[in-house]
């Protein structure tokens, strides 16, 4: 499985903002490499069953993908389910000033996209993400787009 590192910035109106934002974020991360984790070990399940007991599990989650899981329950989730792990000690999310930050070692082809707008919905008034593979300066790029 090819990894790399992704980096998120999520900018906010103030500091108070961005660590409600943080904590919000702390709160979907945690759920999500939950669900990430269960997803790898029953993801062969009947997409019926899993369905069941995805929905009941992680209500966050399956929030923050728009309240459907794909038909495909197998292969469906893959790319959008790479969360955070701040457990093994290689990710992060932090906030410099007004600005939410998060890291973290992911497959390599993982789509934040999502995390993003995510991130927007739940207040930020700007959110961008790129990988490892792009640029060696990551946060100064991705306040530049912002």
């Amino acid at each position: 499985m090819g990894e790399a590192r992704y980096y998120i910035l999520a900018r906010c109106a103030s500091e108070e903002h961005a660590e409600q934002l943080a904590e919000k974020f702390r709160a979907l991360n945690e759920e999500g490499v939950k669900a990430y984790n269960w997803w790898q070990c029953h993801r062969s399940q009947q997409p019926e069953v899993f369905r069941i007991y995805f929905e009941r599990q992680f209500p966050q989650v399956l929030a923050y993908l728009g309240g459907t899981l794909p038909k495909d329950t197998n292969n469906g989730l893959a790319g959008l389910l790479d969360f955070i792990d701040e457990e093994d000690g290689d990710g992060a999310i932090e906030v410099v000033n007004t600005d939410v930050r998060g890291s973290g070692t992911v497959w390599h082809c993982a789509d934040w996209g999502l995390l993003g707008t995510w991130l927007k919905t739940h207040g930020a008034i700007a959110a961008n993400w790129l990988s490892d593979e792009e640029s060696p300066d990551y946060y100064s790029i991705l306040a530049d787009r912002l």
